[in-house]
């Protein structure tokens, strides 16, 4: 009785376990490298195909968030600084209910070689896929520190899948 009535009194003999509200847990998503167009382990690709056009698909991404939007960017050549590389494409999956995610044309990517100079085809490039669960960022040089600014919101993951490859100096481009 005693505790009942410090409890209404506004007193308390111990603290209450605090039960904050159960909000959705925030997993990242993950590309599944079994699916991945040129296959994990293939090593440095030489891009050869007459037709001068390579596609890069990730096939699927495991989002247990089903109701998270993902945002998917791609690069060339990217480096470790997002000032001093655009991404080549910049697009998003709407959710749909699922874990396993697949989105082509969101999900694939074409290069297309044309016009490479010889120096261009000797030495090694990238491409690299960015998926995340929040939007990007677009950082300005006047940010106080843009290469790190890479999501809009803290609370952002993301996975990540980067190819490395050199065009055969045969190939003919035009």
């Amino acid at each position: 009785m005693a505790i009942l009535i410090l409890t209404f009194a506004g007193g308390c003999l111990w603290s209450p376990a605090i039960e904050e509200a159960e909000g959705e847990t925030l997993y990242p998503p993950v590309i599944d490298l079994m699916m991945l167009t040129p296959k994990v382990g293939e090593g440095i690709l030489t891009i050869d195909d007459p037709g001068c056009v390579f596609t890069f698909k990730v096939g699927v991404v495991r989002e247990l968030n089903t109701r998270d939007v993902l945002y998917v960017r791609w690069y060339e050549d990217f480096v470790d600084d997002w000032l001093k590389v655009a991404p080549v494409r910049d697009l998003y999956l709407a959710p749909d209910g699922n874990v396993d995610r697949t989105g082509s044309p969101q999900l694939d990517w074409d290069l297309v070689i044309t016009g490479q100079t010889t120096t261009w085809k000797q030495t090694f490039h990238t491409v690299t896929v960015f998926v995340a669960d929040r939007p990007y960022a677009n950082p300005t040089a006047e940010d106080d520190n843009p290469s790190e600014i890479m999501f809009k919101d803290a609370d952002a993951q993301y996975d990540t899948w980067q190819w490395t490859f050199k065009v055969s100096p045969e190939l003919i481009c035009e």
